[in-house]
């Protein structure tokens, strides 16, 4: 697999798991609270990029020891975000969020579609 579908996979990754953290926190806190990037949330977003880069493959190709380790340490990275400090290491408006998702969808379509 090229490395740019894998650096693409990875920006999407990226992106679903902010729109998902932006849900949470509109949900959680209302519209127009600060959203803070805690330790916990940089590295579940490491996380969602590492199982981007290696989870998005096309059906025909086998599967791989270097997914599987990928996959495995996204998820160990998930859990070991829970013992992380839960202090904000930066907090910005939701709107920058919403700003960072739509950047990291539309990299990840551009540079997936000059690969593809």
């Amino acid at each position: 697999m090229p490395a740019g579908l894998r650096v693409g996979g990875a920006f999407l990754g990226v992106a679903a798991v902010a729109l998902l953290l932006l849900v949470l926190d509109v949900v959680g806190e209302g519209v127009g609270s600060p959203f803070e990037f805690t330790p916990r949330v940089l590295t579940i977003l490491l996380a969602g990029a590492l199982l981007g880069a290696f989870a998005t493959t096309r059906r025909d190709e086998p599967g791989s020891r270097a997914k599987v380790i990928a996959l495995i340490v996204a998820v160990l990275l998930v859990v070991a975000s829970r013992f992380l400090p839960p202090e904000p290491a930066y907090a910005t408006a939701q709107h920058w969020v919403l700003g960072l998702v739509v950047v990291a969808g539309v990299c990840a379509w551009l540079i997936r579609r000059s690969f593809a």
